[in-house]
């Protein structure tokens, strides 16, 4: 990385809401730990149950995030990440394979933290890795509050729709049952 892109990425990284509070040596150090990755629209970053590769911060351009449907064996979308979101983070902490697939809607940009540069973090600067690990953790839990709520509120749709008479009348014509 160049120091022009060195410069734009620690700047990015300290009004970054998750990287915001890593003192600025912290940032210095991670920043270093950086690769760029610029990729054109419909490529796979990650892919469902396949292994991960690392921490993606989103720069420029967009991503979808999908998940494999059992029933109908396609990939229904989940939510589309824009710039500043995070995505990877699942299998950097516990280094499991994607929990999802992951494909640019269009040209995109993307700061990639490899897996292995991420544990000779952890193993060579442990102060520094605890923060950067609580933080992201930080980030996971907002994100399983906020897909909480979402469920909820699809589960109460559903229960609406499932006390209405004429929803299941239609739910039976089309042999869903």
């Amino acid at each position: 990385m160049n120091e022009n892109n060195i410069d734009k990425v620690y700047t990015f990284l300290k009004k970054h809401p998750v990287f915001h509070d890593l003192s600025d040596e912290d940032i210095v150090m991670f920043t270093g730990l950086i690769r760029v990755r610029e990729i054109g629209p419909q490529t796979v970053v990650l892919k469902e149950n396949e292994p991960s590769d690392g921490l993606y911060v989103i720069r420029e351009g967009k991503v979808r995030v999908m998940k494999e449907c059992p029933i109908h064996k396609d990939s229904v979308p989940i939510i589309d990440l824009e710039p500043g979101d995070i995505f990877g983070e699942f299998s950097l902490l516990e280094n499991i394979p994607a929990t999802a697939t992951v494909m640019a809607s269009e040209k995109t940009i993307l700061w990639w933290l490899p897996s292995e540069d991420f544990h000779a973090l952890v193993h060579r600067e442990p102060p520094m890795a605890f923060r950067l690990w609580r933080l992201i953790t930080h980030n996971l839990i907002q994100k399983l509050v906020r897909t909480t709520t979402i469920i909820h509120q699809l589960y109460e749709v559903n229960r609406c729709l499932c006390e209405d008479e004429r929803f299941r009348e239609f739910y039976r014509m089309w042999n869903y049952e």
